[in-house]
């Protein structure tokens, strides 16, 4: 889970310090640079598989064009990404078996810059670094003591995992029963430490943070590929883009017998006329199809299925996933859904999410940690939002004396956090409550944002 991400020289990200929440919706215009956040966050998230040169290709728009664009049309020759990650307690490693962490409060940190090699530009990473968050700093958000006892574990450790010298020298250092010299990588190097580290039970914490970038996912759901029926003997964890819905419902209501009737009383409640979600099998095909049952008896399969019902749906499927844990991205989750299902939608997505007041905890092994986040548009969804989990988008056009203007997004939260780096002086906080309760008592939260009242520019 991340708690805190810091970017600078990625794309029109610029100094930029956004809290994170177990749910936050980021919400601006066209052209505000939301996408650049989610963007800078697969980056991180292809790091343990992938080579530098195969990942600049995998994100959007040419590999130079992952620099900030100055004023005198160049591109800088740095950018810089820093993320705080709560970990799970434990984790699975292949040859290890189940590894339990001393430490689940860690801060990652790279930095990626283009050099002239032989008169061509090359894009390599210039450092890399990870340690362990002070045990004196807070969590952003309020959080329960049961959760604190089960998930937030800081002992004192003075040695990083992963450092950088004042000459750019990147060194790893192991953390397990054997403790061995440490070893340092070339500098220049166009592999993460997190691919070529994989040793869990020499580098716990290495591979931690591994695991924890490699379940991030990023949802694009597309209705085409939510329709389609699904081989009995395929793939049945849904895709990025929804396909294999079927054959995830289908394993989902296998395992969890009251799965279906849960699912069903959520579209049912969303979806006035339907009574129960059926994955049937076509036996001639040997493929799983969607239905949903309606309550006068008539069944409709997922091909004639509005794109609304299938966003539902896989956002059920989601969230009734035992597998599906970490983080997830979703862009834009308004598209087709008419805007009195919202609502459904955001509470959907919040169950998702871990929840860090829950003081019920049992005395099991910890639940894994789950995080979403959103970005959006629409007015309508913001309406359905808390204060505290809307961040909001602009474009600024930054000017100064002497200086080209530039445009950079920013980033700026309704309320801002209990703790952190945008940490403000409690009356100050208390002060921006107040105001923000006493224009909710006319109007919503969307309106607000389209009015003007809270900032920004929809």
């Amino acid at each position: 889970m991340i708690t805190q991400i810091e970017i600078n020289g990625f794309k029109t990200l610029q100094t930029a310090v956004i809290p994170m929440r177990p749910f936050l919706a980021f919400a601006g215009p066209n052209n505000a640079g939301k996408s650049n956040l989610f963007d800078a966050l697969r980056l991180l998230s292809m790091l343990p598989n992938h080579d530098l040169p195969d990942i600049l290709h995998m994100v959007r728009g040419d590999p130079f064009e992952m620099f900030t664009l100055q004023p005198d049309g160049s591109y800088s020759r740095r950018l810089h990404i820093a993320v705080e990650l709560l970990l799970d307690p434990t984790f699975d490693d292949e040859f290890e078996g189940s590894v339990t962490l001393k430490r689940t409060w860690l801060r990652y940190e790279m930095t990626i810059e283009r050099e002239n090699h032989d008169h061509s530009p090359r894009i390599q990473i210039a450092g890399e670094q990870l340690f362990v968050k002070a045990s004196d700093k807070r969590l952003p958000w309020a959080a329960s003591k049961a959760f604190k006892q089960m998930y937030l574990t800081t002992k004192r450790r003075n040695a990083p995992y992963i450092s950088l010298d004042a000459q750019g020298e990147i060194t790893v250092h192991q953390d397990g029963a054997e403790r061995s010299r440490p070893r340092t990588m070339r500098r220049g190097t166009r592999q993460s430490i997190l691919q070529v580290i994989r040793d869990a039970g020499e580098f716990p914490h290495i591979c931690a943070v591994r695991n924890e970038l490699l379940r991030w996912r990023f949802i694009h759901l597309e209705p085409e590929a939510m329709r389609e029926p699904n081989e009995i003997d395929g793939p049945d964890r849904m895709l990025h883009n929804g396909r294999y819905l079927a054959a995830a419902l289908h394993r989902i209501m296998r395992h969890d017998p009251s799965a279906q009737a849960e699912i069903s009383a959520w579209v049912s409640q969303s979806i006035p006329g339907t009574r129960q979600v059926h994955i049937r099998q076509l036996d001639e095909l040997h493929r799983y199809l969607i239905e949903l049952e309606t309550v006068d008896g008539r069944c409709f399969s997922s091909r004639v299925l509005s794109d609304g019902t299938l966003r539902m749906l896989a956002l059920l499927a989601l969230q009734y996933d035992e597998d599906q844990v970490g983080l997830i991205c979703l862009e834009e989750p308004e598209n087709g859904v008419h805007p009195r299902r919202l609502k459904t939608v955001i509470d959907l997505l919040k169950r998702f999410a871990t929840d860090p007041q829950r003081d019920d905890l049992t005395d099991g092994p910890p639940m894994p940690l789950r995080q979403v986040l959103i970005n959006t548009h629409s007015p309508h969804l913001v309406r359905e939002l808390e204060p505290e989990d809307l961040i909001l988008v602009e474009a600024i056009t930054q000017v100064g004396a002497g200086v080209p203007p530039m445009r950079y997004t920013s980033y700026r939260p309704i309320l801002p956090p209990t703790n952190g780096a945008l940490l403000v002086n409690e009356t100050v906080r208390e002060s921006m409550q107040m105001r923000l309760a006493a224009l909710l008592e006319d109007r919503d939260l969307g309106a607000l944002w389209v009015d003007g009242a809270i900032g920004g520019v929809p």
